[in-house]
């Protein structure tokens, strides 16, 4: 079953369950016109939540999953309270019954049109149906543009040597995670991060380079991932007249100049949508112009840097 909009944001998925057509049946539940609907048979439907509370209802009804069983898990009663009240569409009841049907029933859901209620409900499906644990079976949820930083946006705050403690502990099962670590390998990183995350602090000149002509140029985002991958705000400074003071050009400083040190109010990132690169540059930016009312430079934002 793919749910969601599933061929347009995750298209080697889609092209994959296209050719899947040939030996297994394809069902496409969309609120909206999707390419898999020209391949698989569509489900109608309105609302992802409504309508995967239908197939469960349309589940327990078949007697596919048995009360006493859902009873058995964790809010199992809670449930099927809920549960009650769901009217199952035609479109629902004959899912159900494929599903039902289906020796090796698979979910594969689009995380980025389907609303974590219906993906919760999905996963409640795959659950009692005991479809969790066994191979070929189950629930995927795929997000779209889920890099190291989209990670963020799905709910991680640890690092990866915690994630694998935990995986050690038994206290998360597997994790998959396609990506980059953003201290990587590099020790003087991974030292800054855990300064930082332990009241410490952090020095950054996000250009990465001294001015050659005493304007303030585009900024490297390092400084913004610091601050994110240790939950951290951000402190601007501006520094004026050091160019003056000291040219590039030159051996040696002008003794008569003195330059001038002015502190911003803290910048604290609070992230609600996926760190893509394009939004990395965004809070960079943003950044960067904090730094140029402070130190009074102009600030070009280079395009070939």
């Amino acid at each position: 079953i793919s749910v969601g909009q599933l061929y347009e944001h995750h298209p080697s998925i889609g092209m994959k369950l296209r050719r899947l057509t040939k030996s297994a049946k394809v069902v496409s539940a969309s609120t909206k016109e999707t390419k898999t609907d020209k391949w698989a048979e569509k489900a109608d439907l309105n609302d992802y939540e409504v309508f995967v509370a239908g197939v469960l209802k349309a589940l327990l009804d078949k007697g596919v999953v048995k009360a006493d069983a859902v009873k058995g898990f964790t809010n199992g009663e809670q449930l099927l309270s809920a549960l009650e009240n769901v009217e199952v569409s035609t479109s629902a009841n004959k899912v159900a019954e494929l599903f039902k049907k289906a020796k090796k029933p698979m979910i594969i859901a689009d995380a980025n049109t389907v609303q974590n209620e219906a993906l919760k409900l999905l996963a409640d499906i795959t659950l009692v149906t005991g479809n969790s644990s066994k191979p070929h079976r189950g629930l995927i949820v795929l997000k779209a543009k889920s890099n190291s930083q989209g990670a963020w946006d799905l709910g991680f705050r640890t690092s990866g040597e915690e994630i694998k403690q935990a995986i050690l502990d038994e206290k998360v099962k597997g994790l998959v995670v396609i990506g980059e670590d953003i201290a990587g390998n590099n020790h003087e990183l991974k030292e800054a991060v855990k300064n930082l995350k332990s009241g410490g602090i952090a020095g950054v000149f996000p250009e990465g380079t001294r001015s050659k002509d005493g304007k303030l140029h585009k900024g490297k985002t390092g400084a913004v991932r610091l601050a994110l991958a240790a939950q951290c705000p951000i402190l601007p400074i501006g520094i004026s007249n050091t160019f003056e003071l000291w040219p590039p050009q030159k051996k040696f400083p002008r003794l008569e100049k003195e330059a001038v040190i002015k502190i911003g109010k803290p910048i604290t990132i609070n992230l609600h949508e996926i760190a893509t690169k394009e939004v990395l540059r965004s809070l960079t930016n943003n950044l960067m112009q904090k730094i140029s009312e402070l130190s009074g430079q102009e600030y070009v934002e280079d395009e070939n840097k």
